[in-house]
């Protein structure tokens, strides 16, 4: 490209010329013309070359950056997607669409006899003449298979356990039941759990010593 250096030095050569033109020089007047051109030359092609070069580059490092630009923004749109997803699935899973299947107790009674599966003699205060006590529980089950135990707790230290399979059932009745004996007066619990040892239900009674 031409450039202000080259305007000078054509110039500078011109004066030159007729100075030697001037002088009859012929000799010198060809020497500053070829030195002349050739100054030219060596730098118009050179720098045009390099303004081409410097453009390409240009091109291709833009090219670089609007490829850089995408990918972050098509990563950050799939994450996004993922986390939709994950999400959904997150809550199609945790019940919020659905009722949470839970085991509870509907009904816990201590009676001195089970008739026809209901108990029957239900109180809270026994005297201990009585030959036995049951425990009667009625489970509403959501689940195909389960268990429930009764802890039976005398003067606050467990006496005996019992655990019962049960079905799938809103009122699947079961029960434990233990032997009286006169020298078991006191306080009496009943604790209904799991497996996991989470209770359910409990229910408390006191044995008391029959007057003679």
């Amino acid at each position: 490209m031409f450039n202000i250096h080259i305007f000078f030095v054509i110039l500078a050569t011109i004066i030159l010329i007729i100075f030697a033109e001037l002088q009859k020089l012929r000799k010198i007047t060809w020497i500053l013309i070829i030195a002349c051109t050739g100054y030219i030359l060596l730098n118009i092609g050179p720098n045009t070359s390099k303004e081409i070069i410097e453009q390409s580059n240009n091109e291709e490092v833009l090219e670089q950056i609007g490829s850089i630009e995408l990918e972050p923004s098509n990563v950050i749109e799939n994450t996004e997607n993922e986390v939709s997803k994950i999400k959904s699935t997150a809550i199609s899973t945790t019940g919020i669409e659905t009722d949470t299947l839970v085991m509870s107790i509907n009904s816990l009674q201590i009676a001195t006899e089970i008739v026809d599966r209901e108990p029957m003699g239900a109180a809270r205060l026994f005297l201990n003449d009585i030959e036995q006590l049951y425990c009667y529980t009625s489970v509403n089950n959501p689940f195909e298979e389960n268990t429930v135990v009764h802890h039976w707790y005398f003067n606050n230290i467990e006496y005996f356990n019992y655990p019962m399979a049960i079905r799938e059932s809103d009122n699947w009745r079961c029960w434990s039941v233990i032997t009286i004996r006169p020298q078991l007066t006191g306080d009496w619990m009943v604790t209904v759990t799991d497996t996991l040892g989470n209770i359910l239900a409990q229910t408390e009674f006191t044995i008391l010593e029959t007057e003679e």
